[in-house]
């Protein structure tokens, strides 16, 4: 999705990236990261470079701890992975 690129190059905002770390049954650590963007004389490579950006802070922080994250879809369906349906 590139709303949110789309958004901070059209108004010259930053993008800051937020997650919630539960450290205890009722107690959360915010981590909050500014994210560097692209901003050249091309506007459409700079969304697509941004949206880039703010995906890869997302893969890192998945990565870190895959726990933490749950997906209310599914992500990804099993022809992505080589395997094939059922009958």
């Amino acid at each position: 999705m590139q709303f949110p690129a789309l958004l901070a190059r059209w108004h010259d905002l930053p993008i800051i990236a937020i997650r919630a770390i539960r450290t205890s049954p009722s107690h959360f650590r915010i981590d909050a990261e500014r994210l560097e963007l692209a901003h050249s004389a091309d506007r459409k490579a700079d969304i697509v470079e941004n949206t880039a950006r703010i995906q890869a802070q997302l893969e890192q922080w998945i990565r870190e701890d895959p726990s933490l994250w749950m997906w209310g879809h599914r992500r990804w369906n099993a022809e992505s992975f080589g395997a094939t349906k059922a009958p």
